[in-house]
């Protein structure tokens, strides 16, 4: 854990040294919500939580649509925000969860390698959805999602 923490300390410092509008400023904040999420998994802390999915929403924000990290980073953030519904049972985070997947299947193109991991990763936010609110609609949209898939 130490190692981590010296890492997410020295990708804090990197991002505080560099300029929003420089090019490698969506990576920085990538790196750092990476290795903020990799603590979170071990530690559930919802600050660092926090700071990783701001830290990926201002990644996505700065990445280009052609990029090609951005449906990694969209899977990424979708993913820490369905781990923070998890944590707190808030449905805003799952819909918001859902909000980037459905993203990420509508600006990948269907020839594309991520394409069937998109889709994959929206029926099973769905699923999800289904599990907590029981909403025969959303098990009927994760069915679909996932015949859409195969």
């Amino acid at each position: 854990m130490e190692d981590l923490e010296k890492a997410i300390l020295e990708a804090r410092k990197a991002v505080e040294a560099a300029s929003d509008d420089g090019p490698d400023w969506s990576d920085l904040l990538a790196t750092l919500a990476l290795k903020l999420g990799n603590k979170v998994k071990a530690t559930k802390d919802r600050a660092d939580l926090e700071e990783a999915i701001r830290a990926f929403r201002e990644a996505l924000d700065a990445t280009e649509r052609e990029h090609p990290d951005r449906i990694t980073r969209q899977v990424s953030l979708m993913n820490l925000l369905s781990d923070k519904s998890m944590l707190t049972g808030e449905m805003d985070d799952l819909e918001k969860a859902l909000s980037v997947a459905q993203q990420a299947v509508d600006e990948t193109p269907e020839d594309h390698p991520q394409f069937l991991m998109c889709l994959i990763t929206l029926g099973y936010r769905f699923r999800h959805k289904y599990g907590a609110t029981g909403t025969t609609a959303d098990l009927e949209k994760a069915i679909a999602v996932s015949n859409q898939a195969m």
